[in-house]
């Protein structure tokens, strides 16, 4: 394999070992309360669990005025766009390691090259 090939494999393999980190940590979620104009805006924290593992929303159990937006409520989406970015990179990986190998028989036959002379 060459050296770029190399190198391109090496990218894809921390491309996907980032996504896999990413899908097995818990992560948290900002959200604003809905508080009255004449009033700072104030955040709330929730944890929420690792895309692939358990399902939880863990923070205060009440609020001073209602959450805007939904906590942890992108999760579907994000273990799609997981999935997906996981496939890219096994994909990419396989190609460029098997596109890699070249022929059986040494080099790929140059097209430019002429075709040697045919003794008459």
């Amino acid at each position: 394999m060459t050296r770029r090939r190399r190198l391109i494999a090496i990218v894809l393999a921390i491309f996907l070992a980032f996504w896999v980190i990413f899908a097995l940590v818990p992560t948290t979620w900002h959200g604003s309360l809905n508080t009255p104009t004449t009033q700072a805006t104030e955040t709330v924290a929730f944890k929420c669990g690792p895309l692939w593992g358990a399902s939880y929303v863990r923070g205060p159990s009440t609020t001073a005025f209602p959450v805007v937006g939904t906590p942890c409520g992108t999760r579907d989406a994000d273990q799609v766009m997981v999935a997906v970015d996981i496939l890219i990179a096994i994909v990419g990986i396989g190609l460029v390691v098997r596109l890699g190998r070249g022929r059986p028989g040494g080099s790929y036959p140059d097209a430019l090259q002429t075709p040697p002379a045919v003794p008459s």
